[in-house]
């Protein structure tokens, strides 16, 4: 479908770029130095769209772990111990989620966090611990998110409520086919396994075609028109992270 292919000039790029809404989230190097320079146990506490718990002990302690309600308790997150001896678990927060209700357990006893002074009993009298997530900034976006086995992941912001769908040449640019979940109010994502190489689309809001804002590799067909493109690597091993 398409012939020689352009880059746009750099001024069409940055008028792109800040038409839309601005990137959030902490940058990870500063999240590392936060934790890292943590140095006595407290509340758990919300750093970006991470949730920060954290333990200590008197007492010689090897193992700190939570497992969470949302989850069905099945799951068991692993403290690390930082540089000052505290141990640390980096929570990132789920999607529509308002509160997380949990346990710890300390070298296989469970208890209630101690270091967190919200606590809700069930109908035996086990004492749970629960946050309130409040302010959670909106996700950082980068489009596409690469991971393995050849998925990539779009993610796109639009009023709620709407028809979003993806089109391009891996869908032999069905404007209906792949559809976006609105997954919270105002933010859509779709994840696709696509074959290695280049490929190109746009997203449609409602029939309205919109290149993708959360990608700065922007193409012209031999038409002239704008169209998003991004590389599939052959095999990918690893996750691209935000």
């Amino acid at each position: 479908m398409f012939g020689k292919l352009q880059r746009f000039s750099i001024l069409t790029l940055i008028t792109l770029f800040f038409s839309y809404y601005p990137l959030y989230g902490i940058n990870n190097l500063m999240m590392d130095i936060t934790v890292g320079n943590i140095k006595k146990a407290g509340p758990p506490r919300l750093i970006g769209r991470d949730i920060i718990f954290t333990y200590s002990s008197s007492k010689p302690v090897r193992f700190v772990g939570s497992r969470f309600k949302h989850e069905n308790y099945k799951i068991l997150h692993i403290y690390e111990r930082n540089k000052n001896g505290i141990f640390i678990l980096i929570y990132p927060v789920p999607e529509n989620t308002k509160e997380l209700t949990y346990r710890i357990v300390e070298d296989g006893i469970w208890m209630a966090d101690p270091f967190n002074p919200n606590i809700k009993y069930n109908n035996v009298g086990t004492a749970f611990s629960y946050y309130k997530i409040k302010n959670l900034p909106k996700m950082a976006i980068s489009n596409p998110n690469i991971g393995k086995n050849r998925t990539a992941t779009f993610y796109l912001r639009a009023a709620s409520g709407q028809m979003v769908t993806i089109t391009g040449d891996f869908n032999n640019w069905d404007p209906f086919i792949d559809k976006l979940t609105e997954e919270e109010p105002g933010l859509y994502g779709i994840t696709l396994t696509l074959l290695p190489g280049r490929h190109y689309y746009y997203f449609l809001i409602n029939g309205n075609k919109l290149i993708d804002p959360y990608n700065l590799d922007i193409r012209e067909n031999y038409e002239g028109y704008a169209v998003s493109s991004f590389l599939m690597p052959p095999q990918v091993y690893y996750h691209l992270s935000q």
